[in-house]
């Protein structure tokens, strides 16, 4: 939880929109677990491409016309 929060004033003081993750089938659901042990470990290749698409997502949801 600590580390959501974090996240959601890091992206807050970039002016970049909020974000939720969201693990809408079970594949999406292992797949995020899956980058948050990668990342116990200090591999965040996978959490950080989660992220990325997330956020990528929430900006373009943003900005359509």
């Amino acid at each position: 939880r600590m580390a959501r929060l974090l996240t959601m004033i890091l992206l807050l003081n970039f002016d970049i929109p909020s974000i939720e993750i969201t693990a809408e089938t079970e594949k999406d659901r292992k797949k995020y677990i899956e980058a948050l042990r990668k990342a116990d470990e200090r591999d965040y290749s996978l959490l950080e491409k989660i992220m990325g698409e997330t956020i990528t997502e929430s900006l373009k949801n943003v900005l359509k016309p």
